[in-house]
């Protein structure tokens, strides 16, 4: 798959009185961020990849707040969602999910190696990025109070990683959900996913009865978005126990199953190339 260059683009949108995104442009390996802002504090939800596209995060912030202190969180511990928050004033808090930063204690900016294998341009990106420690560490909840508005933290991990976090802006109806509400995209598999962990997950985030969900990647809406993805693993689930128990290996199940469902759901986008692939192999191990 060849990537574009993975640079967002300075065109926020407002959600609600106090919640901002700025949409993602169906780039892939960038995220959609998120900007929430009070009267005290403002948060920034994902950083982009590397500073350069932090500091174009930040000059949108500008044109809405010059509150400080900012805070920072991340979805979850990948590239594109904190490998710029180098670029971030020096007395940001970052905010993080126990779980998320045990993954990055452990990894450190290794986090950062694999990512920018993809292409020299991403690699550049990715060049002089650096991690920060958290200044807010919490286990399942925490509550921001950036006056006047309050977002909600919630680790609803592991499923897509082990730290996945959802962030909810309190009486204003929106969420973002990070790579748990995936909007015509094959949910993404990592190591730690199963179909249980990955249903469980996006059963809590629906529980939140939001009006708008914003996923990392692609387009934003109403909560249709999980019985389209619960459907979409089902029906993968089923074709993969048939395909196991006739006899096929992981490779031929995996290949049937890939061609099947990329032809099935022609307009579905890959966040990654063979994001069927991995979600396959959980199934089959299953």
């Amino acid at each position: 798959m060849q990537f574009p260059p993975p640079l967002i683009q300075a065109k926020m949108v407002r959600l609600s009185r106090h919640a901002y995104v700025i949409p993602d442009a169906e780039t892939p390996l960038v995220p959609n961020v998120g900007i929430v802002v009070g009267s005290r504090a403002t948060l920034v939800i994902d950083t982009g990849m590397g500073n350069r596209n932090a500091r174009t995060v930040l000059a949108e912030v500008a044109k809405v707040s010059t509150n400080r202190p900012i805070y920072l969180a991340a979805t979850h511990a990948h590239a594109e969602h904190l490998s710029g928050m180098g670029a971030f004033p020096e007395r940001t808090i970052f905010v993080a999910a126990r779980a998320q930063q045990e993954e990055l204690d452990a990894f450190g900016e290794r986090v950062f190696s694999g990512v920018a294998r993809l292409s020299p341009f991403i690699a550049a990106l990715l060049r002089g990025a650096t991690l920060r420690g958290p200044g807010i560490v919490f286990d399942r909840e925490h509550v921001l109070d950036l006056s006047g508005v309050a977002v909600r933290l919630i680790w609803m991990g592991p499923a897509h990683s082990k730290g996945d976090t959802v962030m909810v802006v309190e009486g204003e109806g929106v969420v973002f959900a990070g790579d748990l509400a995936p909007r015509q995209r094959f949910p993404s598999f990592s190591g730690d996913s199963t179909r249980a962990r990955f249903i469980a997950a996006m059963n809590r985030v629906e529980a939140l009865k939001a009006a708008v969900f914003v996923p990392c990647h692609g387009s934003y809406g109403d909560g249709s978005v999980f019985a389209e993805q619960r459907k979409v693993l089902d029906e993968m689930a089923a074709h993969v126990a048939a395909l196991k128990k006739a006899g096929q290996t992981l490779d031929a199940t995996t290949k049937v199953v890939a061609e099947e469902f990329t032809a099935r759901y022609p307009g579905w986008r890959a966040t990654m190339p063979n994001n069927v692939d991995p979600i396959v192999s959980a199934l089959y191990a299953e």
